[in-house]
C-alpha cells in the first residue's frame, strides 16, 4: 500500500489554497503533476464504499482520462480541458452517450475528492454538462420469433461448450441477465431445490449477492447436467469458463459473454437496427409482463432498484400493442393490390 497522502507528492506538495499562483490564475491546477496515485489512493479508499464492478469501472474511466492528460502534456485541470476531453470521447472515439456520462461521473466523483482532500480549490468537471440520455431504452426488444430463432441456434448441446452457450443465451432470454451479471456468477452461487435451481448474483448497485433469480425445471436441469459435465469444482470457481487458448478455464469476460450471445445472433439472422444482446433483456421483461407477472415480479427478476425503471417496459408493450396509433381512425387507404414486388 502507498504510504504517501494523496496529492502530496513532489511538485504537489502544497495545498492548492496556499500557492498564490493558482489562487491568482496565473497557473492552471496541477499543471505538469502525474495524477496516478491520486487516483490509486482514491480507489483504495472507495473499496469499502463501492462495489467490486463499480470500482473497476472507475479504475478504467480515470486510466483513460489520465492516458488523455498524459498525452497532452499536463496541461492543467481547467473545465476547458475536461471539455476537451469530452469532445474526444464523443466525437473521435464515438463512444455512447451513456459511456461518456460514465467517464465523465467518475471524472466528477474523483475530483471532487480532491477538494476535500485539498489539492483543488474547485472542481472543474462540475462545469462540464453530461451527456443527456434517454429515459427511454435505446435497444428494442427481441420479438417472440427473434427469441425463438436464437434459442435454436443453441438448443443441440453435443458437448460442455455447446451447454456453457446454451445457458448463456437462455439466461439472457429467459430471464433477463446482465452480461456482468453472469460474469461474476461463481460455482458456489448455485443450488437446487426440488423442481427448481436458485443462483445467487450481484446485482447491479449491490456490494454482495444477496439478491437471487428462480430457474425453472428445465433450466435447473441443464444447470445440474453441466456441473456435472464440468467435474469436480470449487465454490469460487466461475460459473462461466473461458475456451480461448490462453485464458482455457478462467471467468469468462463480459466481453466474452457479449460476443457469444451476438454470434449466436447473427447466426439467427438478427441483425437489424437498435437490436443488440442487451435486447434479450428486454425480451424477458416484456414477456412476463404480456404472459400474467406483476410489475414487482418483473423488477425482482431484472433486479431494478426501482420500480420506476421496470415501468418503462410495461409503458412499451402497452405502446407496441395498444398505443395510440392504433385508434387514428382513417376512411381511406392505400390500395396496393396493382403492386407486383420484383421477384
Amino acid at each position: 500500500m502507498k504510504e504517501d497522502t494523496p496529492g502530496f507528492n513532489g511538485s504537489n506538495s502544497a495545498l492548492a489554497e496556499d500557492d498564490p499562483e493558482i489562487l491568482s490564475g496565473r497557473r492552471p491546477p496541477l499543471k505538469g503533476q502525474d495524477l496516478s496515485d491520486n487516483v490509486y489512493i482514491w480507489l483504495l479508499e472507495k473499496e469499502g464504499v463501492f462495489a467490486k464492478p463499480t470500482i473497476e469501472t472507475y479504475r478504467y474511466a480515470l486510466s483513460q482520462f489520465i492516458s488523455f492528460w498524459d498525452q497532452h502534456k499536463r496541461p492543467g485541470l481547467t473545465p476547458l480541458f475536461i471539455r476537451q476531453y469530452a469532445r474526444e470521447l464523443d466525437r473521435f472515439r464515438k463512444l455512447s452517450p451513456a459511456t461518456v456520462q460514465v467517464f465523465l461521473s467518475a471524472l466528477r466523483s474523483f475530483l471532487s475528492w480532491g477538494v476535500e482532500q485539498g489539492w483543488l480549490l474547485s472542481n472543474p468537471a462540475v462545469q462540464v454538462k453530461l451527456p443527456k440520455i434517454s429515459r427511454r431504452y435505446r435497444r428494442d426488444s427481441l420479438t417472440h420469433e427473434e427469441s425463438e430463432q436464437l434459442l435454436g441456434m443453441v438448443e443441440r448441446v453435443k458437448d460442455v461448450r455447446g451447454l456453457r452457450d446454451y445457458l448463456l443465451v437462455a439466461l439472457a432470454v429467459r430471464i433477463g441477465l446482465r452480461e456482468n451479471e453472469m460474469h461474476l456468477a461463481d460455482i458456489g452461487d448455485y443450488s437446487r431445490r426440488g423442481g427448481i435451481g436458485i443462483l445467487y448474483l450481484l446485482r447491479k448497485g449491490r456490494r454482495a449477492k444477496d439478491l437471487s433469480v428462480v430457474l425453472v425445471e428445465d433450466l435447473a436441469d441443464s444447470v445440474d447436467l453441466y456441473y456435472r459435465l464440468r467435474g469436480k469444482q470449487k465454490a469460487t470457481d466461475p460459473l462461466f469458463f473461458s475456451e480461448r487458448p490462453d485464458r482455457k478455464g478462467a471467468r469468462l469476460s463480459v466481453r466474452g459473454i457479449r460476443a457469444i450471445i451476438s454470434s449466436y445472433m447473427k447466426k439467427a439472422g438478427i441483425e437489424r437496427p437498435h437490436v443488440s444482446p442487451h435486447s434479450a433483456r428486454h425480451h424477458a421483461a416484456t414477456n412476463a409482463l404480456l404472459n400474467g407477472a406483476t410489475l414487482k415480479d418483473v423488477q425482482e427478476m431484472l433486479g431494478h432498484a426501482t420500480i420506476a425503471t421496470t415501468e418503462n417496459y410495461i409503458h412499451m408493450s402497452k405502446r407496441l400493442n395498444d398505443g395510440a396509433e392504433h385508434h387514428v381512425q382513417i376512411g381511406k387507404k392505400a390500395d396496393l393490390s396493382a403492386v407486383t414486388p420484383p421477384e
